[in-house]
């Protein structure tokens, strides 16, 4: 029986991996560890991920690196990304674009797999909790965000329930939980949420007049509910993006227009979603792919 490690860093990918792990769980030709196993199991772009990944592959293990390929150019994830990818042997994307920049990166066309977004296969959540209207707002630090209190200026002008969600714990992490703190003291009608699960967080985002901020949630979650994102400055720049994306700088007059323009859309597809069984794909290809030689990995030029 083959024995799979699916390893998390934070409250995010936590309950993106949980029903990865659950899959894994319930197959009967793979066991679920929490440690020493015959792959491991990331995602993403998360210093600890990178951490874990060279672990295994010092022990001369493979790793299964699940988002790759994909492009934020506002903040330091792509450095991380891209090294994890150049550590892994397996590699699952959520689109085709991003495979083919795993593949830039001289990785092996037959362990490149397009599967789609793993968190979009069941959108689950916590429908009977009340909603009154809002507005979902996450700002994650960046290079620079000298310009911060333009996005305060901006709510303050929005005579809607505010809820924010907690940031990155980036650089300059702290310093926007500051700023987020003190809006929030001065504005009522605001509320800062340091954690509400991904359930009761879909709610929000299904609910929200708009996803406000610089989170890749407005980008790959929120089309599949029809919610604009007002998408501010460079964090997530380099994403596909659907119709539901709205762009603009971090400045209050851009945001300010943004959100006047923001209207809710009609479903018609998300650029993320291939068939609805990403994690199902997965792990097929974790119970099946050839372990033989899987360590010896030649860059091939393209």
């Amino acid at each position: 029986m083959r024995k799979i490690e699916v390893y998390s860093e934070n409250r995010s990918d936590e309950g993106l991996l949980e029903d990865v792990r659950k899959q894994v769980k319930a197959d009967n030709d793979l066991e679920l560890v929490t440690e020493d196993g015959d792959i491991l199991v990331v995602l993403g772009d998360r210093p600890a991920v990178l951490k874990k990944a060279l672990e295994y592959v010092e022990e001369h293990k493979p790793v299964a690196h699940i988002s790759g390929g994909e492009k934020t150019v506002g903040c330091v994830d792509d450095y991380i990304r891209h090294a994890i990818t150049k550590m892994s042997h397996i590699h699952f994307t959520s689109t085709d674009e991003y495979r083919n920049r795993v593949l830039q990166l001289g990785e092996i066309d037959d362990m490149v797999h397009y599967v789609g977004e793993p968190g979009l296969d069941d959108l689950k959540t916590e429908d009977n909790v009340f909603l009154e209207e809002h507005f979902l707002i996450t700002y994650h630090p960046t290079f620079d965000d000298s310009n911060i209190d333009d996005l305060f200026l901006a709510l303050k002008n929005v005579n809607r329930k505010l809820i924010f969600t907690a940031p990155q714990k980036d650089k300059g992490y702290k310093f926007v939980v500051s700023k987020i703190k003190a809006f929030v003291k001065e504005n009522p009608q605001s509320e800062y949420v340091e954690s509400m699960g991904r359930k009761k967080y879909l709610s929000y985002l299904k609910w929200a007049r708009a996803v406000i901020g610089n989170s890749s949630s407005g980008i790959v979650e929120a089309p599949s509910y029809g919610t604009p994102c007002i998408n501010i400055g460079d964090r997530q720049k380099g994403r596909t993006q659907g119709f539901n994306v709205i762009n603009c700088k971090l400045d209050k007059e851009e945001i300010m227009e943004a959100i006047m323009k923001a209207k809710r859309i009609e479903i018609t597809s998300n650029p993320y979603r291939k068939d609805g069984n990403a994690i199902k794909n997965i792990i097929h290809i974790l119970k099946t792919v050839d372990m033989e030689d899987i360590m010896i990995k030649e860059f091939r030029d393209r």
